[in-house]
């Protein structure tokens, strides 16, 4: 009986774990996904953008500047899903380890007031986009300002 009462414990101590490490895996997975998206944007945009030796005002330079802006978007866009995807994970506690969700705040709101802000203003306004980033976002201002989100937020 006590040999069966311990490994019970044991088995569900095991599984506690498990979770704990597929939660880190998926959080680290995504993570590394955003720091390469952010940082292909930088270097598809922000440097080309610095480096443009053509004048401004001639045709070459328009042409070139719409193909920054464009690849500036595309760019934006996959960063954002990844964000966005991260967000949910989090936002419907798929990641519930709240040392994780700690460690990415700052980052959290950089990418909202830097990026998303700054550079994508339109995306910002529109309803149907990166809801999920929009909640995560007001969670970590919340936080940071000592009260609860908003009572629809899923986390507490």
């Amino acid at each position: 009986m006590v040999i069966a009462l311990l490994s019970l414990v044991f088995s569900l101590y095991q599984g506690f774990l498990q979770r704990r490490m597929f939660q880190h895996q998926l959080f680290e997975g995504v993570f590394r996904d955003i720091r390469e998206r952010e940082f292909q944007y930088r270097q598809k945009y922000d440097i080309p953008m610095a480096e443009i030796t053509a004048e401004s005002g001639t045709p070459e330079y328009e042409n070139v500047v719409r193909n920054l802006d464009h690849m500036r978007t595309l760019t934006g866009q996959d960063f954002f899903n990844a964000v966005e995807y991260m967000s949910q994970l989090i936002n419907t506690r798929r990641i519930k380890d709240w040392t994780l969700h700690g460690y990415f705040d700052k980052a959290v709101v950089g990418w909202y007031e830097e990026l998303l802000k700054q550079l994508f203003p339109d995306w910002e306004k529109d309803k149907s986009r990166l809801n999920a980033f929009k909640i995560l976002y007001q969670k970590v201002k919340a936080k940071e300002k000592g009260w609860k989100a908003e009572s629809r937020d899923p986390i507490r």
